[in-house]
């Protein structure tokens, strides 16, 4: 989305014949979710998204049908009967968001393609509505004071080699709070069996890789981890594993420049956040020390944040 366009009556008659064609349960080929998403993208995000909250409208079965056939999965009845009002609720509160029907420009994103999970929405929609708990102890939310974007990618060095060269999310906040501007990274993880592991482990530790790249170079303040279910053992220790590597990676950096740091040309900030001495990394083996000292430094982790389901209010 993100583009303003001139809506004419025709704009209905297209997405119309789409829908009276193709039924839910029916494969759609390549080309034709192509179309589907092509006359999505060229309606207005906020049209769309009050057509689709309203069910009395008379294209909101239109509408709602074309949502669905939007995405690659295949969705089971509960989940399509969620997407037309989270996606309503995503549309309304984001209309400039990009990667939703049409992929980010492949100056931000190579590769990159549209929405492509009924879960990636859902999800949004649900942080959107209230705040979750994470694994550390800690709340990841969307607020509709944030910038959000479907897709995009960062390069993870300072250039961009042509593979394996990105931090991916599926969707990047962008928080400002007139004092500090963040980026969180979400990554949405959904498992038809409540239980999310790892799928590839080579995938995965160049997905974390990339991570701990872009919290060191500043690219990312934050990362996070997002299921329906739960997470199992095996992504859970991956993930910690990262992070003490994080942790460890920042103390040795600082025990190198210590001998070069001059406290006087310290702001109060830095000060507190910088140890009068050199940081022993066996000791952040330690479970309560580890903590203690993400804590007092204020070092970034990667979090992971469990449940997330969206609730259609329409239909509880």
């Amino acid at each position: 989305m993100g583009c303003t366009r001139t809506h004419t009556p025709e704009d209905h008659v297209q997405p119309k014949k789409i829908a009276h064609q193709d039924k839910l349960p029916e494969k759609i080929s390549k080309e034709r979710r192509k179309k589907i998403r092509e006359a999505m993208n060229k309606a207005p995000a906020e049209l769309l998204g009050n057509i689709l909250a309203d069910e009395n409208h008379r294209a909101h079965q239109s509408v709602v049908s074309l949502a669905a056939k939007a995405f690659l999965c295949d969705m089971e009845t509960m989940h399509q009967e969620k997407v037309p009002q989270a996606l309503s609720i995503v549309l309304n509160k984001y209309p400039a968001a990009m990667g939703i029907f049409k992929a980010v420009p492949k100056h931000r994103a190579p590769g990159a393609d549209p929405l492509t999970h009924h879960y990636e929405i859902t999800s949004t929609a649900a942080l959107m509505q209230k705040s979750y708990p994470t694994i550390s102890g800690k709340k990841v939310s969307i607020a509709t004071t944030d910038r959000i974007d479907f897709g995009v990618k960062m390069a993870k060095g300072y250039a961009q080699p042509i593979k394996h060269g990105t931090i991916e999310a599926d969707v990047f906040v962008w928080k400002d709070d007139d004092i500090n501007a963040k980026t969180l990274g979400i990554d949405q993880k959904f498992s038809k069996s409540r239980q999310r592991g790892v799928p590839s482990e080579e995938d995965f530790k160049r997905q974390l890789a990339g991570i701990r790249t872009g919290f060191r170079d500043g690219k990312i303040d934050a990362f996070c981890f997002v299921t329906n279910g739960f997470f199992d053992k095996k992504f859970k220790d991956m993930v910690n594993e990262t992070n003490l590597h994080i942790a460890k990676e920042y103390a040795r950096k600082f025990n190198q420049n210590l001998k070069h740091i001059n406290p006087e040309h310290l702001t109060p900030e830095e000060r507190a956040n910088t140890p009068d001495k050199n940081i022993s990394t066996n000791q952040l083996d330690q479970k309560e020390n580890l903590k203690d000292f993400l804590k007092q430094y204020d070092i970034p982790q990667i979090d992971m944040c469990q449940h997330v389901n969206f609730k259609d209010l329409n239909h509880e």
